[in-house]
């Protein structure tokens, strides 16, 4: 699992897989002290050591967890109030970092219990939102956190003399973090297979739409041959309404997207968080629209499409 993401980020070239590996790697540490087997293979007869390796792993899964899915889900553009809540998050954890030399393990655990717990609850609830806004991705994360979020309610339960103390209450936690790794896996490739996916379907669009283009130049140009220098002179088929229409529609839905967003000041960043695509593929559409509306930069493209009428709301979704 970690090879395949470690992959996958080398090929897409995306910070939220290495915030998973990294993610990953702690959270194995944490269960492996947990469970005992630190003792046994990395460092036994130890204590002391694992006293202080437990919760620095403990905060650097939460930093990590919190991270990898502000940026999985753009919470930034997405959710903005979950995002400053998970970035306060990040900074007190970041603050407790700095002072575990100086906390009794007692007090740590006293004040990291609560921020775990709130920080589990908005994971669901923002996979919730965005599984109900049709990102599939968010689905497969939902299904693997909602088995960490049972393993750690039995794990807490059992602490406590809630539930039973047996085997499957004791292993649970475990069992729920091998289907939230794998569930993750799946999700994080079904993103990187969506935006493959997209960027085949905006090349094809490009062809076909290209085509058409060069068929309607060529049919103006036969006109203007013909002795029809003026708009008054063209057929009444083709208008100047009709040229700047197709114009419009030589923009791909997506490409129209980016651009509308590009006109409202955002980022490339900003933009692929908000329409679910990398930066890359930001850039794509951005060098595509540049290219069809004859310009040389952003500032350009947007005051040409506001000529030709592009920027219109009703077409952005």
């Amino acid at each position: 699992v970690l090879c395949y993401n470690l992959i996958l980020c080398f090929i897409t070239r995306e910070s939220i897989y290495f915030f998973y590996l990294i993610y990953v790697f702690f959270l194995a540490i944490v269960l492996l002290n947990y469970f005992g087997f630190s003792y046994v293979y990395f460092w036994p007869q130890d204590a002391a050591w694992v006293a202080r390796v437990m919760p620095a792993c403990i905060i650097l899964v939460n930093i990590c967890l919190t991270n990898f899915m502000r940026h999985f889900l753009t919470t930034r553009v997405n959710f903005p109030l979950i995002n400053k809540v998970f970035l306060f998050f990040m900074g007190a954890y970041g603050i407790l970092f700095l002072g575990l030399p100086f906390l009794p393990t007692s007090l740590f655990y006293r004040l990291s219990a609560p921020g775990s717990t709130i920080i589990m609850i908005l994971v669901v609830i923002t996979l919730v939102r965005s599984y109900r806004k049709n990102f599939v991705p968010a689905t497969y994360m939902l299904i693997g956190w909602l088995f960490v979020f049972t393993g750690v309610i039995s794990l807490v339960g059992k602490t406590f003399g809630l539930i039973p103390y047996n085997s499957f209450t004791s292993f649970f936690i475990l069992i729920g973090v091998v289907v939230e790794v794998i569930m993750f896996t799946i999700g994080l490739g079904y993103r990187y297979r969506w935006l493959k996916k997209e960027t085949t379907k905006m090349k094809e669009e490009l062809a076909i739409r290209h085509s058409e283009m060069e068929t309607l130049r060529d049919k103006i140009a036969g006109y203007i041959m013909d002795g029809a220098p003026n708009e008054s002179a063209l057929p009444m088929t083709i208008s100047k309404e009709d040229i700047n229409s197709y114009l419009r529609n030589e923009l791909t839905e997506r490409e129209l997207n980016v651009l509308y967003r590009a006109a409202e000041g955002l980022s490339n960043k900003e933009i692929g968080e908000q329409l679910f695509i990398s930066t890359n593929t930001v850039r794509a559409h951005m060098r595509n629209i540049y290219d069809k509306l004859h310009v040389k930069n952003r500032t350009e493209a947007v005051f040409k499409a506001n000529q030709l009428k592009l920027m219109t709301k009703g077409l952005i979704i």
